[in-house]
């Protein structure tokens, strides 16, 4: 019993990080957290997680979309904080 909660309970976290990977391509943080807020918050708040925890989760799942394509927002700050730094394409094409 125990080990199936634990289980439904991560897969609840994994489909709310996937879809924040899906957002991620589209949106930038604070449109993210505006959309999604209402939806994630009474989730976790009814499978009894700590909401502290739970905010920073996604809070890292939001600054590690914006580092990654399509658009790396946080890349070109990067780029234009270090003026000898070269942005390379990611992948081919």
């Amino acid at each position: 019993m125990i080990f199936q909660m634990i289980n439904a309970t991560a897969t609840i976290l994994l489909i709310i990080i996937l879809i924040y990977i899906v957002l991620g391509m589209f949106l930038k943080s604070l449109a993210m957290l505006v959309f999604t807020t209402p939806v994630v918050i009474p989730v976790a708040a009814a499978l009894e997680w700590d909401l502290i925890w739970f905010g920073i989760i996604v809070v890292i799942a939001l600054e590690k979309w914006l580092i990654s394509p399509p658009v790396g927002v946080n890349m070109f700050i990067v780029k234009a904080l270090v003026s000898r730094l070269r942005l390379r394409p990611r992948s081919p094409g």
